[in-house]
């Protein structure tokens, strides 16, 4: 993200020259596809940083199986839950019976949220791997435009 607010401070600054009209078309044309150039790396550069971060976060966070173990989701109708899978999965709810009640509700509350903020970086991934990609096109076609206008 910080990658595409520096590109649109740029942008700013690029059309900003553009028009007071200091520089001569040729400088003009060359600021542009240097600007377009710069767009291309950082969108492809933001994808592999998005790509690093999904992978840190993915390699020690259970929220999906948290959240399906407390509710039984994961399991069809006709198949019982386990008594125990792991401790870092979480507990089941035959385990929670067992424990103080305020520790319980505790327990449901911290995995809803824990599963609504997993659920939702995994959504602002997405939604960042998609501006990567607008990024990438309009880039390719304000570089394209300058070449077409020499």
């Amino acid at each position: 993200m910080r990658i595409i607010l520096l590109c649109t401070v740029g942008l700013l600054l690029c059309g900003s020259a553009l028009l007071v009209g200091l520089l001569s078309r040729d400088w003009r044309d060359r600021l542009v596809k240097i600007f377009f150039v710069f767009t291309l790396i950082a969108s492809v550069v933001s994808v592999f940083y998005e790509l690093d971060g999904g992978l840190q976060v993915m390699a020690h966070n259970h929220y999906g199986q948290r959240h399906d173990l407390l509710v039984g989701a994961y399991l069809p109708s006709h198949v019982q839950q386990p008594e125990h899978m792991s401790a870092s999965l979480g507990l089941t709810p035959k385990e929670l019976v067992l424990c103080d009640a305020y520790v319980a509700e505790a327990y449901k509350n911290s995995v809803n949220d824990g599963y609504r903020l997993g659920a939702g970086y995994s959504r602002l991934s997405g939604q960042c791997f998609g501006v990567s990609i607008l990024l990438f096109v309009s880039s390719l076609l304000g570089i394209y435009a300058v070449r077409k206008r020499r």
